[in-house]
C-alpha cells in the first residue's frame, strides 16, 4: 500500500540523515582545570581586604566576567609556545571571594615597590581628575567675566584708543 511505501521511503531517509550526521560529528577531548588564588593584603596597598572581597565578588557580574574570560583566553591561547594551542578555552565560574588570614613569607623589595608606585598612580590620577576639574572651573568664569564685560561696555562719545570716533562735521 501506500502509506507502506511513505513509511519504508521515510525511515531510509532518516537512515541516510543519520548515516551523514555521524560523519559530521568530531571527537573532542575536554580538559578542565580548577584553579584558585590568592590576593595578599599589606599596608602599603592602602587597600582594606573588604575592598578586595568585594572586588573578587564583582566578578560575578556578566560583562566582568567575560572581560576576564577574555584577558584568559588571549592569555593561553595567544601566548601559548605550543604549535597548536588549546582551542576553545572557556572561564566557566568564578566563586565567590573569601577572607583568610595566613602567614607567608614576606613581599621582596621590588615587589613591594611596584606596590607602591601603583599606589602612587592612583593619586596622581586623582589629583589630575581635581586639576582638570579646576581648570574647567576657571575657564568658565574666565568666560563669564569676558561676557560680562562686553555686555555691559555702553557706547562712549568720548574718543579714546578703544573707542575711535570719527570727527564730527557740523
Amino acid at each position: 500500500s501506500s502509506q507502506d511505501e511513505g513509511v519504508s521511503k521515510l525511515a531510509s531517509l532518516m537512515r541516510r540523515s543519520s548515516r551523514d550526521n555521524d560523519s559530521s560529528f568530531h571527537r573532542v577531548n575536554f580538559t578542565r582545570v580548577k584553579a584558585s588564588y590568592e590576593v595578599r593584603i599589606f599596608p602599603e596597598m592602602r587597600v582594606a581586604s573588604k575592598d578586595v572581597v568585594q572586588r573578587v565578588d564583582h566578578l560575578q557580574i556578566f560583562s566582568r566576567f567575560a572581560d576576564l574570560n577574555h584577558v584568559l583566553v588571549r592569555s593561553l591561547i595567544h601566548r601559548s609556545n605550543n604549535v597548536r594551542p588549546a582551542d576553545g578555552v572557556m572561564l566557566d565560574d568564578v566563586g565567590y571571594g573569601r577572607r583568610e588570614v595566613l602567614t607567608r613569607t614576606p613581599l621582596a623589595a621590588a615587589e613591594l615597590t611596584d606596590c607602591m608606585e601603583e599606589g602612587f598612580l592612583q593619586d596622581a590620577r586623582e589629583v589630575h581628575q581635581y586639576v582638570i576639574a579646576l581648570c574647567c572651573i576657571v575657564v568658565l568664569f574666565i568666560t563669564c567675566a569676558g561676557s560680562a564685560i562686553f555686555s555691559l561696555k555702553q557706547p562712549s562719545i568720548v574718543p579714546s584708543r578703544t573707542n575711535p570716533l570719527l570727527m564730527r562735521t557740523r
